[in-house]
């Protein structure tokens, strides 16, 4: 997962990239941003995807929480919901590449 300093945010799965200013999924055009709340335990983070020829927005909002200096929990809702803890069903550990 990449969060870029002008506001975008990537991840790469199985070789393709999701995000960023601009990507293709299904046929259409794209992009991801994110917005983050570090005042709040856990922090919260949101994705927002727009489609460019629409300019249609979806949120996926998420929380993320730092295990230390280099490991994050992350977890993402579903059904347009913040989870409230880290699960096995919503949540993942993220590492940071040095």
């Amino acid at each position: 997962m990449v969060f870029d300093a002008e506001g975008y945010a990537s991840f790469e799965i199985k070789g393709q990239v999701f995000g960023g200013k601009e990507f293709t999924l299904q046929g259409k055009k794209g992009s991801m941003m994110y917005e983050i709340n570090n005042t709040t335990k856990p922090i919260e983070v949101d994705f927002i995807v727009t489609q460019l020829e629409t300019g249609e927005q979806k949120r996926m909002l998420c929380i993320a929480k730092f295990t230390d200096a280099n490991n994050m929990r992350f977890a993402m809702g579903f059904n347009n919901t913040r989870p409230t803890a880290f699960t096995e069903l919503n949540a993942i550990r993220l590492k940071r590449e040095k």
